[in-house]
């Protein structure tokens, strides 16, 4: 499998994930970007010490109100998070725009 694909089937692994569990609705909605500006940098961090647990939701695309999100996979950042797809959470979130997230950061879901 070259890149693309491999991009491809975690994009539509999400969706299906998303179609089979709504985001609930306590869950903050969350837009994820790389660069540009945002209201908080969040360095993901898939083992070790972190300052919070985000438990994944699903996708909610048509969220009104959200939190922009810059995500790194290293460097500063105002929290350190571990992402989760099942189990205990400090936070639920979801995601607004999943067609943006980043492969490094699907890959800590799966």
């Amino acid at each position: 499998m070259n890149r693309k694909q491999v991009v491809g089937l975690l994009f539509w692994s999400l969706v299906a994930i998303s179609a089979t569990q709504s985001a609930k609705a306590d869950a903050t909605a969350i837009m994820v970007t790389e660069f540009g500006q945002a209201d908080l940098t969040v360095r993901m961090n898939p083992t070790g010490d972190v300052d919070e647990v985000w438990l994944v939701t699903g996708s909610c695309q048509i969220a009104e109100t959200y939190l922009s999100v810059q995500v790194k996979d290293y460097g500063y950042s105002d929290l350190t998070v571990k992402l989760t797809s099942a189990g205990d959470a400090d936070k639920q979130i979801c995601i607004k725009n999943p067609e943006d997230v980043p492969e490094w950061m699907m890959k800590m879901l799966f």
